[in-house]
């Protein structure tokens, strides 16, 4: 706040910024947060979990303020797991929705970063590129050993029974886990609700969308004489290496990663502009999140609370 204060001068937050680039960015988050809870709704429904429109808008905004308030984001699959268990008898159906989720989000951030490493001219240079590059071989190795470790769930499968062999029980358990979880995936990719590419269209979409915030927020600014392309290219690295967060939701990581990236365009608007796309992308979602959050909890509560028993007259 500080540096944003300093970099946008005089005023009540220091600069008067463009009102029709600020609702912009309000209806942007809105688009994609309905293309987002589509996205989980088709997903669903492949695996065999049946789910209304709203339900999933419900969820995955919740998942979104699971997601900010972890560390790796790892509360988002965990909350996506807990609130579609209400909707499936089987934890492995879920496992597989939040699974194929996270896979796609990985498979379009790999293609999106080999345009930005071969589109010319080079977007990327120095410390930049080495770090953009050291993450991208990360994510590409561990979508690897993800891929090949749902290719050949039976060697997985005889991996648990092995670690667990003093504990049959939760062994048996762990298996039958992982089961569901690859039936769940061998049906989504074969069901007729969607196929493969449709679902990695719809989420390069959401990526698309994603990238956008950035351009309006340079707008609202009033910053001038940059292009848009430049700019999404630029967001892409940012994306990418947002994918990586140790901190919950990736706070004070992000930003940094942000402001390295495009220190370079804005110079002294770094600040105010890192802070505007933050509070687009991180926190509205959470706030709105966290509301979907407790109005799901209290009725997943409800929900699995036994009715009392009648008294008899």
């Amino acid at each position: 706040m500080f540096w944003s204060r300093r970099s946008l001068g005089a005023g009540p937050l220091g600069i008067r910024l463009e009102g029709l680039f600020l609702a912009g960015m309000v209806a942007l988050a809105g688009v994609k947060w309905l293309v987002d809870s589509w996205r989980l709704q088709l997903i669903a429904r492949a695996a065999g979990v049946r789910i209304s429109r709203l339900r999933s808008f419900q969820i995955y905004m919740a998942s979104v303020f699971g997601a900010n308030v972890t560390p790796f984001f790892a509360g988002g699959l965990a909350t996506q797991i807990y609130f579609l268990s209400s909707l499936t008898a089987s934890p492995g159906l879920s496992v597989a929705v939040g699974a194929i989720y996270g896979i796609l989000n990985l498979v379009v951030n790999l293609l999106l970063a080999v345009v930005v490493l071969v589109w010319p001219p080079a977007m990327l240079t120095g410390l930049r590129r080495f770090a953009f590059v050291g993450l991208v071989g990360m994510i590409a190795l561990t979508s690897t050993v993800l891929m090949a470790l749902i290719r050949n769930h039976e060697g997985a499968e005889r991996l648990v029974r092995r670690w667990l062999r003093r504990r049959p029980a939760a062994a048996e358990s762990a298996v039958r886990l992982l089961h569901d979880f690859s039936e769940g995936l061998r049906t989504s990719l074969q069901g007729r609700h969607g196929s493969l590419i449709g679902l990695v269209g719809i989420s390069l979409a959401s990526q698309l969308l994603s990238l956008l915030f950035t351009p309006l927020a340079v707008g609202a600014l009033g910053v001038h004489g940059i292009s848009v392309w430049q700019i999404v290219l630029t967001q892409v690295g940012v994306q990418f290496s947002a994918s990586v967060g140790a901190t919950p939701g990736g706070t004070g990581i992000i930003e940094g990663v942000f402001g390295l990236f495009f220190q370079p365009l804005v110079g002294a608007r770094t600040g105010a502009l890192t802070l505007l796309w933050r509070s687009a992308t991180f926190w509205l979602p959470t706030v709105v999140g966290a509301g979907m959050f407790v109005w799901l909890l209290q009725g997943h509560r409800i929900s699995k609370t036994p009715a009392a028993p009648e008294l008899e007259s």
